[in-house]
């Protein structure tokens, strides 16, 4: 009996060893299984960081090709805003060079002339041409003399980047409209 009292002693020995061995395993399986698992979530939210990173980077992008695009817009139209006000004070000096032949003052006729130039950067009229004729000579000539007498303008403004400026400019017996 001594002898199986001393297996027995033995097998739990052994057996309380092998617990504390599976024991120990378990508990090392468990460490790996949070390491793995918390490698992985740091794998996962540093892939979640990346997107974010992109998407952010693209719609910088997009912001800057906007902003190129809207400023390129608004410099167009401060530009062509700067052209039409120096067309209107061109207009404005040829106005005054034009004495409307009397004998057409007051009449009935549709008179109506369109006629172009170009002014150059310094103020010179340049390339005059009739768009379209009244039908009277005499209207049509004092027009023309209009735009010769009032040679040159006013040179372009400093802002206006164009090397010429087209004028159009519509003369009725009234005035220019």
């Amino acid at each position: 009996q001594s002898k199986k009292k001393l297996r027995s002693v033995k097998n739990f020995e052994i057996s309380k060893k092998e617990k504390k061995k599976k024991f120990d395993e378990a508990i090392s399986e468990y460490r790996q299984d949070s390491i793995e698992k918390e490698s992985s979530q740091n794998q996962m939210n540093d892939v979640i960081s990346d997107i974010n990173d992109f998407k952010k980077s693209i719609a910088e992008t997009e912001t800057r090709k906007k902003s190129k695009f809207f400023t390129g817009i608004d410099n167009e139209a401060r530009q062509a805003e700067k052209i039409d006000r120096y067309r209107y004070k061109v207009a404005h000096e040829v106005e005054l060079k034009w004495a409307v032949p009397s004998e057409l003052i007051n009449t009935e006729d549709d008179l109506e002339a369109f006629i172009v130039f170009s002014v150059l950067h310094d103020g010179t009229i340049d390339n005059i041409w009739f768009d379209k004729k009244s039908g009277n000579t005499y209207f049509d000539e004092s027009v023309y003399r209009a735009v010769q007498k009032a040679n040159p303008v006013s040179p372009h403004p400093e802002e206006i980047i164009e090397k010429l400026v087209m004028v159009g400019l519509r003369f009725t017996p009234e005035g220019l409209k």
